[in-house]
């Protein structure tokens, strides 16, 4: 079993963005932007979109997350939905 618990890219843990975001009143955009995690390789953001939901800075399952690409102006896909895996945080 893995245990992931953190930002790889930027070393910062879950539990500590967590308190960063809630001691500022960041939402996942400013957090991004004030720290830099979710901006790297972005294997951490759904961790991180979680952590802000519901508070949980531990996880032990790998989490899928669509990236949807932007609506053209007729409220249409302008491309393909990509899916990442977060495959890299396993190891």
């Amino acid at each position: 079993m893995f245990r992931i618990n953190r930002c790889v890219c930027m070393g910062r843990t879950f539990e500590e963005l967590k308190e960063l975001a809630a001691a500022n009143g960041w939402d996942f955009n400013e957090l991004r932007k004030k720290t830099g995690c979710g901006g790297g390789c972005g294997l951490c953001v759904p961790y991180v979109r979680i952590m802000l939901r519901n508070g949980q800075t531990e996880f032990y399952e790998l989490i899928r997350e669509e990236v949807r690409t932007p609506l053209r102006g007729d409220g249409h896909r302008a491309g393909r939905t990509q899916v990442r895996t977060n495959e890299a945080c396993a190891g």
